[in-house]
């Protein structure tokens, strides 16, 4: 079964003051270039400040979840260069965590920062570490397998819900509440 995972406004204004950052940046390296007077080495710091902005922003987007799918035994999480599969007999719980409960703190590891989606390594509440996944900052349904704890956030979380409680009751009935 596929399930949808859109940008929240949340993401959507961070994305927008991300990118108005880098914009600026990139303008003031084009405009140093045309009013200075550059040697070769600020040249080259201001080429590679330029290029930085723009590839660090097409990665993000490569990397970015575009639908999580449940099918043969496994969450496929799809991203437009490649598929991140678990499969779902390794999970050993899965719990919902309310918006409420959605604090993040960042880690000492590579994020996205939300641009485009919370992806990269957070600190989230009682939780602890978790590798993000999501499009959205609110609606959270947490993975915990025996190589650390994944985090996703479906549009339609009762759906995704429903299949899991599906799949759980069929696979591990023990699991089932």
């Amino acid at each position: 079964m596929k399930f949808s995972c859109s940008i929240d406004r949340q993401t959507i204004l961070r994305t927008a003051l991300i990118l108005f950052i880098f914009a600026l940046i990139c303008f003031y390296f084009i405009f140093r270039f045309s009013i200075d007077s550059l040697n070769k080495t600020d040249e080259f710091f201001n080429y590679l400040s330029i290029i930085y902005c723009v590839l660090y922003v097409v990665i993000v987007l490569l990397f970015k979840p575009t639908s999580y799918v449940i099918k043969d035994d496994s969450l496929i999480i799809n991203r437009t260069i490649s598929k991140l599969k678990v499969s779902l007999l390794n999970i050993e719980d899965v719990f919902y965590i309310a918006e409420k409960d959605s604090r993040l703190v960042l880690s000492n590891k590579f994020s996205t920062l939300g641009l485009f989606f919370w992806g990269g390594t957070f600190v989230l509440g009682e939780f602890g570490l978790v590798k993000m996944y999501a499009t959205q900052k609110r609606n959270f349904i947490l993975f915990k397998t025996p190589t650390g704890k994944i985090v996703i956030s479906p549009d339609d979380i009762n759906g995704m819900i429903t299949c899991l409680k599906k799949y759980f009751e069929y696979t591990k009935p023990e699991m089932v509440n």
